[in-house]
């Protein structure tokens, strides 16, 4: 199958066209505009598959014109939309769902919810998720944040206080590649749980591993709360939110360039 992915250079759209070459057979069409100041290395990932299964095009997808061409020429089997829904007045579900109703396209996947429903034989699915993370992610972020601060005996300032559902990844990429690969879908909506833990626990954890002291993490599995459907195609969470942290902090601690990006 040919596979577009809108927002490619992005933390969950490069992870995404990676994973899908990586670990499919399926063609990848990667499209983002590079507006907003784009990672860096969230690019390279983008634009470093060279081989007859990956296109990247930079183009806005908020061109209707341009959007419309890109879709008649490729004519992609799914759309995955990692982008930012709304951009310059646009809703890019909307019009990118539009593109694959006109040009029969299987599959519709959006990354936010923006109301969008199935229409004209067209399945759209709503993926409701956490809190992403995991290497690579930009600094402005809340896990690179704490991590930097831990690693540079930084302070943070306005460290929200709330939990929040923590999903690594990994976890995220492979419940998208189940949807791409099951035989049917009955609803439009699906939810990913996470892992739900305070921002405050995660900075005392990952203090704890910096300074080689022993350290456990107080959170709440929520995998359970995933739609029932995202459930019984065989997802859960495989990263306990501890090793997917650590792990996470390692990259950075390697790579601690990713902070001036």
């Amino acid at each position: 199958m040919k596979i577009l992915v809108a927002g490619a250079a992005g933390f969950i759209g490069s992870n995404l066209s990676s994973h899908l070459l990586q670990t499919t057979a399926h063609t990848v069409i990667s499209v983002d505009d590079l507006s907003g100041t784009p990672d860096l290395d969230n690019l390279q990932f983008a634009l470093g598959h060279r081989n007859n299964r990956h296109k990247f095009y930079l183009l806005n997808i908020a061109d209707s014109i341009m959007l419309n061409r890109l879709i008649r020429i490729e004519k992609p089997d799914i759309i995955i939309n990692a982008a930012r829904s709304a951009q310059q007045g646009v809703n890019l579900n909307e019009s990118l769902y539009s593109e694959a109703c006109k040009y029969k396209t299987q599959l519709f996947i959006s990354l936010e919810d923006t109301g969008l429903t199935s229409q004209n034989d067209v399945k759209a699915i709503t993926l409701t998720i956490g809190s992403v993370f995991g290497p690579r992610q930009g600094p402005k972020c809340e896990i690179p944040k704490i991590i930097n601060s831990v690693l540079n005996d930084l302070v943070i300032e306005n460290l929200p206080t709330e939990e929040a559902d923590f999903l690594y990844i990994k976890d995220l990429l492979d419940a998208i590649c189940l949807l791409i690969e099951a035989d049917s879908l009955a609803s439009d909506y699906h939810h990913i749980g996470g892992t739900i833990c305070t921002f405050e626990n995660i900075e005392n954890y990952l203090k704890l591993l910096v300074g080689g002291l022993p350290a456990n993490l107080i959170a709440i599995d929520s995998d359970m709360t995933s739609s029932p459907q995202i459930l019984s195609l065989g997802w859960k969470v495989r990263r306990p939110l501890d090793q997917a942290l650590e792990h996470t902090l390692q990259w950075y601690n390697l790579n601690k360039w990713a902070f001036n990006n």
